[in-house]
């Protein structure tokens, strides 16, 4: 966050996901344009936990940055447009610095373009390991 200030990187907002106006709604916090991190919830569509339930990832920006599936948004509206200041592209300052500290970009993935999303999973941690990590005494850290 300190780049972001730095180069005047606009942020629309960043309210914890846990207060109102969403109350722990992803949906409610994109479609308002919030940056969010930390979010207790699944990968949307499966019964697996997102590395934002363990705070490894950040959503920026997300009706600039939207998760585009088969041509669908998500937010409902929003339209990627790399010209537009406050959205991420692959040569953007903030992308680039987390990149450069182990950080992955969801605009990088080819199933589909996620180009709000930034995680950095555990060392050695799949996805389909996080429930084992997240249930087991002591592993948590």
């Amino acid at each position: 966050f300190d780049l972001a200030r730095t180069i005047r990187f606009p942020i629309t907002s960043a309210i914890p996901i846990s207060y109102p106006p969403f109350l722990w709604s992803d949906a409610r916090s994109m479609e308002a344009n919030n940056t969010s991190a930390f979010n207790f919830r699944f990968i949307q569509g499966t019964t697996r936990l997102s590395w934002h339930a363990f705070g490894r990832a950040i959503d920026i920006n997300p009706v600039l940055n939207p998760c585009v599936t088969d041509g669908i948004a998500d937010p409902a509206g929003a339209v990627y447009d790399p010209e537009r200041w406050g959205t991420l592209f692959a040569d953007s300052p903030l992308v680039k610095l987390l990149k450069d500290r182990g950080w992955r970009w969801g605009g990088d993935w080819t199933s589909l373009k996620d180009w709000q999303h930034l995680d950095k999973p555990f060392p050695g941690i799949e996805g389909n390991d996080l429930a084992r990590l997240a249930f087991a005494p002591g592993r948590f850290y």
